[in-house]
């Protein structure tokens, strides 16, 4: 592994030739060889690490594999254009039909209110605290911008859309809302567009850093009126999908706990996080046993190519922490993670999803929904970023056949 060796000398250690030469009992001719290209040995750069108290790392200038943003096709672009196109369609036709303005105005209405049902799939990232939810998003999205600490961090929900969703009346980055307005729990999202409504909850506004002030914890304790976030990104991920970055469960804030149920009940996909170390505990098993009955279907054997469960993702995060990514181990990990969990769900359990997906043995699918990720080492999070993208670019279209569907029955 080659570096830079003038740039180590003069940035990080602010040494001169001569200095370098004295502080490490090297001749001048040397350290001006070491300068122009050439590479000192091992026993050189052990000596660095000993005068400097540098890592290897921090030598060598080695900063290990980043994760880029996931590259999606943007197949939800075909559901909004449907959408446009059937509803200026109608309102040409009815144009030329001999009916009252109030009908025509009625029937575009009807129109507009049911493929406004039609939404953007939601992904909900859930797990105990400090399991890395707001690092994964980051990855996902290929940008810093969601609060990282090594304490647990995000208080409040926060929904992560993609720049072209921001409402016209929305000139910020980020709006903050409560966490109740009169008896109401929560904001809902589904009324973004709603400015009325929106602003009579909105308690601040601004950049990426009211999102600091307001969604993390403020000396361990989170601030008490804020219960939930927009933030708008250019991302690609985004154009196919929300996401929705939860406070971590069991943080013994009670607020955390009823946020995280409350916003889990309506996401269409639910990554769930467990620390490769204590991966899938006894409290990850509740968990998941009660929100992945709530999840939406989209699997059906004798209409689409979708995989079983494919909307669950159960994830060993941190795996670079197993043995520095040993894979026998991980492996192992999962599969173990996999059989307790299949063993706390009876039978039953799982007879809803397969009366609905035509597919029998629900249980026997579950093993290939488990994970490793981790940003550290790119192996360890494939597979995982292979599967969300596959699923984030056929859920659009599924929903547009439905969006089509109701188009027909609505003119019919």
């Amino acid at each position: 592994m080659s570096f830079n060796f003038k740039a180590l000398r003069e940035d990080l250690l602010k040494y001169t030739q001569e200095e370098m030469a004295e502080m490490f009992d090297e001749n001048i001719l040397k350290i001006k060889s070491w300068d122009e290209g050439e590479e000192p040995s091992l026993s050189i750069i052990r000596k660095i690490a000993e005068k400097t108290g540098l890592s290897f790392n921090e030598i060598m200038d080695y900063k290990g594999s980043k994760p880029n943003s996931i590259s999606i096709k943007n197949t939800w672009k075909g559901v909004n254009d449907r959408k446009r196109i059937v509803t200026n369609y109608m309102k040409e036709e009815l144009e030329k039909m001999d009916v009252s303005d109030e009908y025509k105005e009625r029937y575009i209405q009807g129109l507009k209110e049911g493929i406004k049902r039609f939404i953007k799939p939601s992904v909900s990232i859930v797990g105990r605290s400090d399991t890395g939810k707001s690092t994964m998003i980051n990855a996902l999205i290929g940008v810093e911008k969601m609060p990282t600490s090594w304490t647990p961090t995000t208080s409040i929900a926060v929904y992560i859309k993609h720049i072209d969703d921001r409402p016209d009346f929305i000139k910020e980055e980020v709006w903050i809302f409560a966490d109740k307005v009169g008896k109401e729990f929560l904001w809902d999202v589904k009324k973004l567009y709603d400015k009325q409504y929106c602003e009579r909850w909105k308690i601040a506004q601004g950049d990426v850093g009211v999102l600091r002030q307001f969604g993390t914890r403020q000396e361990g304790k989170p601030i008490k009126n804020a219960g939930s976030a927009v933030i708008f990104i250019d991302s690609p991920i985004l154009k196919n999908c929300d996401i929705i970055d939860l406070p971590g469960f069991g943080t013994e804030e009670q607020s955390d706990d009823d946020i995280t149920f409350k916003t889990s009940q309506n996401t269409d996909l639910l990554i769930y996080l467990s620390q490769a170390n204590g991966f899938m505990r006894g409290e990850d098993s509740t968990y998941l046993k009660e929100n992945i009955r709530n999840l939406p279907v989209f699997e059906k054997k004798d209409e689409n190519d979708l995989e079983p469960l494919c909307n669950i993702f159960i994830v060993a995060s941190q795996a670079h922490a197993v043995t520095h990514g040993n894979v026998k181990q991980l492996e192992g990990i999962l599969k173990s993670g996999y059989e307790r969990f299949r063993k706390s769900c009876s039978e039953e359990y799982w007879s809803t999803r397969e009366d609905i997906s035509g597919y029998s043995d629900m249980g026997s699918f579950l093993q290939n929904r488990f994970y490793t990720y981790t940003t550290d080492i790119e192996s360890l999070r494939t597979e995982f970023e292979k599967s969300l993208q596959r699923v984030l670019e056929k859920l659009p279209e599924i929903i547009d056949l439905k969006v089509k569907e109701f188009i027909h029955g609505y003119i019919k």
